[in-house]
């Protein structure tokens, strides 16, 4: 499944114009907010990073972002500061490429994921139950989907594969 990422967020102005359209995987879309998050240190990325890998649910997700709008009661409409701004190429081409092409070494890679790690309570199809540290692993080494996963313990499926999840936290 392809995501549409902005290549310049629509909450640092970017428009839905095709030109600053990219589509990525959901795990490189995460990446890619994750890498934005890290390089400018915008909230909205960082919870669209986390929202995108399960980090935090659904229900969580929309309150940080009311708060982050300043309302406790609506859904924020967006910041438009930036809105309609003509963002040069190289810069266009420089926020692109922020999400391309960065290698990471395997132990980088296990120290963001054991960072990011929530305890989690599994049900395998058998009906034995395993508290596990990382979804993300699990899944991996199951043969499982993790957007999938997260979807079941978010309360959007049922199951996947006869497995199912909560998040203890």
């Amino acid at each position: 499944m392809k995501h549409k990422h902005h290549i310049i967020p629509k909450h640092m102005g970017g428009t839905d114009d095709p030109s600053n359209l990219v589509e990525l995987t959901v795990e490189e879309h995460a990446e890619a907010h994750r890498i934005l998050f890290e390089t400018y240190g915008r909230k909205e990325d960082e919870l669209a990073w986390k929202g995108l890998v399960g980090i935090i649910g659904k229900e969580e997700l929309l309150h940080e972002l009311f708060v982050l709008a300043g309302s406790k009661s609506r859904p924020p409409i967006g910041h438009k500061a930036n809105l309609g701004r003509k963002w040069s190429d190289s810069y266009k081409q420089k926020m692109s490429s922020v999400t391309k092409g960065i290698k990471k070494t395997e132990e980088h890679k296990n120290k963001i994921s054991e960072g990011n790690s929530k305890n989690w309570l599994i049900t395998k199809p058998d009906g034995t139950k395993l508290e596990i540290k990382n979804l993300q692993k699990y899944c991996k080494e199951n043969n499982l989907n993790n957007s999938k996963m997260c979807s079941v313990a978010s309360g959007l499926r049922k199951h996947h594969k006869k497995h199912t999840c909560i998040r203890l936290g």
